[in-house]
Formats: C-alpha cells, sequence, structure tokens
C-alpha cells in the first residue's frame, strides 16, 4: 500500500476460519475477485500450530530450555559463526556466512530469516500438526506489486564472507532515521537443502528480528526497505485439526513429503499409522481404519 512518494506500509486481511481443506482452496482461488484485485500476485504461506505464535524471526524469540530462558538475538553471529565452523565435515569446504544462514535456518539453527512456503497445503499442514488444544493460525504473505520491488538476491548475499558483512549488507540499505529505515524483504535462497527443495521455501529477512511482522502494520517503510503489500490470516479451529490432517493425508501431504530424508520417513510412517488406525483424541469416536502408507 502506497503512503506517499517515497513509503509504503501494509495492511493485514483476517479472512475467518478454514474448517476443511477444499473450502480453504475454492476461497483462495477466488482471493483476486473477493479483493477486488485486477489480477492475481504471488503469495507465500506459513502455518503455525498455535494461534499465540508470532510471524518474529528464530533468532528474536525467547526460548525455554532446561528451565532457562534466554533470548537468542545478541549470540546471533556467533552461533551462525560456529554453525560454519562446524559444518566443514559435512559440506567439504568452508562456506560464507551468506551461505552459511539458509542452510542453517533449514536445520533448526535460529537466525533472523522467517521461513514461507509456495504451497498454501503446506502451511496448513504445519498449521494443524501440533498442539492440539489450540487453534492453528494460517498467514499469506501478497508481494508488493511494481517495478520498484527489488528482492534480495540470494547470490548476492553468498558473497557475504563474514556475519559483519552479511548483516551489514541487510542494514545498510536504508538510512539511519526513524522506524521507516526498518526493512523486511523477501529473498529466493540459494536451494542447498533438500528441504528447501521440497517445500518450495523462500524467506522473509529482517532487520529486526526480534520484533513481529505483525507489529509493522500500518508503519512507513522506505519502498526500497518493504516487499510485503498484504497479510492475510485464517484460524485453524483446533477440532478440525484431525479432520484436515486425514484430508491432507489422503492428498500425499506427509511428513515424508515435506521433509524428503530419512527422519521425514520415519516420522511420517508412524504419524500416518496414528492418524488412520488410532483413536481420535480431539474429536471422539469410533476407530477408524486405513492404509498406511
Amino acid at each position: 500500500m502506497l503512503v506517499d512518494d517515497n513509503t509504503v506500509k501494509f495492511v493485514i486481511v483476517d479472512r475467518g476460519k478454514i474448517v476443511a481443506t477444499d473450502k480453504w482452496i475454492s476461497s483462495l482461488l477466488c482471493l483476486p475477485q473477493s479483493e477486488n484485485q485486477e489480477k492475481s500476485h504471488k503469495l507465500w504461506y506459513r502455518g503455525l500450530s498455535d494461534c499465540s505464535y508470532q510471524l518474529t524471526p528464530t533468532v528474536g524469540r525467547k526460548v525455554d530450555y532446561a528451565n532457562c530462558q534466554m533470548a537468542l538475538g545478541d549470540e546471533e553471529k556467533s552461533l551462525l559463526h560456529r554453525f560454519r565452523r562446524r559444518t566443514y565435515p559435512h559440506v567439504g569446504r568452508a562456506i560464507s556466512a551468506g551461505e552459511a544462514i539458509f542452510l542453517a535456518r533449514h536445520h533448526g539453527l535460529p537466525t533472523r530469516l522467517l521461513d514461507w512456503t509456495a504451497n498454501a497445503l503446506f502451511a496448513l499442514y504445519f498449521a494443524c500438526i501440533e498442539h492440539p488444544a489450540n487453534h492453528g493460525r494460517v498467514w499469506a504473505m501478497r508481494r508488493r506489486p511494481g517495478p520498484d520491488v527489488k528482492e534480495l538476491d540470494a547470490f548476492d548475499l553468498v558473497q557475504d564472507q563474514t556475519e559483519e558483512e552479511l548483516f551489514e549488507h541487510l542494514v545498510s540499505r536504508n538510512g539511519k532515521t526513524c522506524d521507516a529505515s526498518d526493512v523486511i524483504k523477501i529473498v529466493y535462497p540459494l536451494y542447498n537443502s533438500p528441504r528447501l527443495v521440497a517445500q518450495d521455501g523462500a524467506f522473509t529477512i529482517h532487520s529486526e528480528p526480534t520484533r513481529s511482522i505483525e507489529s509493522y502494520e500500518g508503519k512507513p517503510f522506505r519502498r526500497a526497505n518493504l516487499d510485503i503489500d498484504r497479510l492475510y490470516c485464517w484460524r485453524v479451529p483446533k477440532n478440525k485439526k484431525t479432520p484436515i490432517l486425514r484430508e491432507l493425508s489422503s492428498l500425499g501431504i506427509t511428513q515424508r513429503l515435506l521433509f524428503p530424508d530419512l527422519d521425514g520417513l520415519a516420522k511420517s510412517l508412524w504419524q500416518t499409522e496414528v492418524l488412520w488406525n488410532g483413536t481420535d483424541v480431539v474429536e471422539p469416536g469410533p476407530v477408524r481404519r486405513g492404509r498406511s502408507l
């Protein structure tokens, strides 16, 4: 959304509830018409299994482990540097900080990257797979239209050899004044992980990783600093998670598809067995039988 010639902002649109996979997909296909858009723009999706979770990069969240709680933001450069040193035996060479940040995120290291997928069904799966006692949420991010939108180039980022160069590359795009200097950019990664390929992933990268995307709604950004035009959100009622997971499993959306390795295969086997042959705790009823994939 354009504010003036120099600044832009985005809005958040609540699209209600997701009660069934087919109805939701139909509503997505009709989204351009319902929003009075002349043409459709690509959407990126993110699923959260607890609707209280925010769109905050992992390094900006407080984490609990071993009865301790801490924010990892101050350790961001150190964590990434140590990851680079210890990946050498796995990749057979030294990798740059820009290359490492993509690989690290998809193996669970907290970073300032936030994961998104081009596949709406994948996001719905992630919104349902955990926390059965809580409502889930699906987010969709619409890229800001216009020729002035220039996403960060992953090939530029991977040239940044050190953590200092990498983060300076991000924040040096802007000036040094007020909220308008914050940056939320879309970056299409190097697909250096089978998981990235399988999930058709992209990222947003954040100059202020401790701040959620939602908190920026209506705030002005410099045009070059914001790639988001609109965020859509849907709530997934907790009592619909299991039925939706069964629908997705019937469509082949399982852990094995999203994580194409032995971990994904093993988890998919037992999850599918529980899903089809176990007792539905969320919605009690007769045991349902089905084929194990």
